[in-house]
């Protein structure tokens, strides 16, 4: 990130953070292992999904950070593929895969530095997690 503040944001600059939903679930109901293979899972369809247009982080426990570089209708196409490739993710311990994903564009904030637009696509991830879990009780996944 210090490269991207020093050197200006290209006008299709991207930034994604994402959260694995019901990671703390998965480990207290079926161990560990099970909240590893989330995880893993979570970052083989990220890697996937954004990696031919960026690169994708862990940033924490089961948070994520994707840098990303497309234009609006080719930033959409890669959302509805990442979902997709999400939607279809089973593991042999955990059946499913959900992650609440917040983004920030330079190109509809383009007087925000690269750590504003961190906070805003965090903000915006944490956003969609509080719709995620407005359907799903935390305890339960």
């Amino acid at each position: 990130m210090l490269e991207l503040s020093q050197n200006g944001i290209d006008d299709d600059f991207v930034y994604v953070s994402a959260d694995v939903n019901g990671l703390k679930y998965v480990n207290d109901t079926f161990g560990h292992l099970a909240g590893d293979e989330l995880l893993s899972g979570a970052t083989l369809c990220m890697k996937n999904g954004f990696g031919p247009y960026g690169s994708v982080y862990r940033v924490g426990g089961d948070e994520f950070a994707a840098l990303i570089n497309a234009d609006e209708k080719t930033f959409a196409d890669i959302m509805k593929n990442v979902h997709s490739i999400m939607d279809n993710w089973k593991g042999q311990s955990v059946d499913k895969l959900s992650v609440s994903i917040g983004y920030a564009s330079h190109r509809e904030f383009p007087d925000m530095t690269i750590e504003e637009l961190n906070k805003t696509a965090d903000k915006l991830m944490y956003v969609a997690k509080a719709e995620y879990y407005k359907s799903h009780d935390r305890r339960r996944n």
